[in-house]
């Protein structure tokens, strides 16, 4: 299992252990998180999240909550960029820097759920929403009190 792991890029099951030493993560099998992805303390993955930086960089801050089905894709010279505290699901959310120098980034605790899906060149402000089957493509949306924040 550990070399398929390897070949693809992904951690080995012992590297999925030493980043739930600071992490949490629920199922180690299901989880998938590139070897070169900068992963911060404090994060939660569900089971059958991926997060592979295929010839891009990939950046995770701390505190973030990663539901079932959530992908992060940085690939051909992209960039991903998340910040702190933000939520990604429930609802099968992607987010793809998928295009030649595109660079993703979120601000801290941006909650994204409900099949969202962001790709290209983004920028999601710190606070932002994205809530249902939304597909955005290289946007910019402005940042703005959490969901935590008073009605």
């Amino acid at each position: 299992m550990d070399d398929h792991r390897r070949k693809n890029g992904f951690l080995t099951l012992t590297e999925m252990t030493v980043l739930a030493e600071t992490n949490t993560v629920f199922d180690p099998f299901s989880t998938l998180i590139a070897k070169s992805a900068e992963i911060g303390p404090g994060n939660t993955f569900f089971p059958n999240v991926m997060l592979t930086c295929d010839g891009g960089t990939c950046s995770i801050g701390r505190g973030n909550v990663f539901y079932p089905s959530t992908i992060v894709i940085a690939a051909d010279g992209g960039r991903v960029v998340i910040g702190d505290e933000c939520s990604f699901g429930p609802g099968g959310v992607q987010v793809k820097a998928n295009q030649p120098g595109s660079e993703l980034w979120i601000g801290h605790r941006a909650r994204l759920l409900n099949g969202a899906e962001v790709v290209g060149s983004s920028r999601i402000g710190a606070g932002a929403q994205v809530i249902g089957a939304v597909s955005a493509q290289s946007v910019e949306l402005a940042g703005g009190e959490d969901c935590t924040g008073p009605a």
